[in-house]
């Protein structure tokens, strides 16, 4: 844009000065012994202008020479990242259709680049525990909570996510412990902390958690209610059965 601005401009001065000199040429002398120059002034002013314009040029060109390497490197780190962009959606459509394999393959094509590492992470996780492969769902996880500190807490539920798909109820249950004591108190990690709980038959520990008002206030009052009066209930049948509650 500067440069047709320029050559408007260098365009419009050359007329306005050709206009003038119909009227008045005038001259330029340029002396140094033993050689004379003389030439319109109109010519001259004409000169002058394409020379700047001339310069102008070759500056910019010697300019974006200087900076093919840095522009170069930019431009393949942009293209780098939509690629990574793009495995990540193939990825993601991958594990959508059940294609384990050739989800994590995609994913791990853009891995840690992108816009959305921690999705390439976690995503690479799944699919790797439906792969039956939990060493390398581990890894995943545990080089996402290095790359992305600041969204630990999302890493963590989604590991006890995973691990109580893959039926590891006890690990499941410790990440949710460890989340809660860390004073973590999101829906997510409060529900299935007392669903674990309640899947191991755990009620004293249940029941413990439950008289924990304040911890649990992000549950609805009806849900842990219902809680309340199944402890109530294994309470009695546990009674029933061994002459003593716990």
């Amino acid at each position: 844009m500067t440069a047709i601005v320029l050559v408007l401009t260098a365009l419009a001065v050359a007329l306005t000065l050709g206009l003038l000199a119909r009227e008045d040429p005038g001259y330029v002398l340029i002396s140094r012994w033993p050689y004379e120059i003389e030439v319109s002034l109109a010519l001259f002013l004409a000169g002058l202008a394409v020379g700047l314009v001339a310069v102008y040029f070759l500056i910019r060109i010697l300019f974006r020479i200087f900076r093919a390497p840095r522009d170069l490197h930019h431009w393949q780190a942009r293209r780098r990242h939509a690629q990574a962009d793009r495995a990540t959606l193939t990825g993601y459509a991958r594990l959508i259709e059940g294609e384990w394999e050739e989800a994590e393959i995609a994913l791990n094509e853009g891995l840690g680049r992108g816009s959305t590492p921690l999705l390439q992470y976690l995503g690479a996780a799944y699919a790797a525990q439906q792969r039956g492969d939990f060493e390398a769902r581990d890894r995943y996880l545990v080089t996402a909570r290095e790359e992305d500190p600041d969204h630990l807490e999302a890493i963590e539920i989604t590991r006890a996510r995973l691990l109580e798909r893959a039926g590891q109820i006890d690990e499941a249950r410790g990440v949710l412990e460890q989340l809660h004591e860390q004073g973590v108190r999101h829906r997510a990690v409060q529900r299935m902390l007392l669903g674990l709980m309640r899947t191991q038959h755990d009620w004293p520990a249940l029941e413990l958690l439950l008289k924990r008002d304040r911890d649990l206030r992000a549950l609805p009052r009806a849900e842990l209610d219902m809680l309340r009066q199944e402890i109530q209930v294994q309470r009695l049948v546990k009674a029933d059965d061994s002459g003593s509650a716990w």
